[in-house]
């Protein structure tokens, strides 16, 4: 397995139950750690997951900027993170 550091995208998929939400923050805690100015984008199916994992940011990792995008709620300009749906990607113009 290479490096974090050495890819430029990192892709994660993990069945249900298996840490997917530990693995993204520990992805964007070596991120923004490396470059503060880096962005972290988290994509899920549910809006409901969004929420879940912005809470997770904020126990795990609570020193990294993290915010929800959907439908008329934008991310803080400093965000660090940005959590969002798939169709809220989609819709971005």
């Amino acid at each position: 397995m290479l490096p974090l550091k050495t890819l430029q995208k990192v892709g994660v998929i993990l069945p249900t139950g298996a840490g997917k939400t530990e693995v993204f923050v520990d992805i964007a805690r070596q991120i923004t750690d490396a470059d503060p100015t880096a962005a972290v984008l988290v994509l899920s199916h549910l809006s409901l997951l969004t929420e879940q994992t912005t809470d997770r940011f904020k126990l795990r990792a609570p020193q990294i900027q993290v915010d929800i995008m959907q439908r008329d709620h934008k991310p803080k300009w400093n965000s660090q993170v940005v959590i969002s749906t798939m169709q809220t990607s989609r819709n971005l113009r």
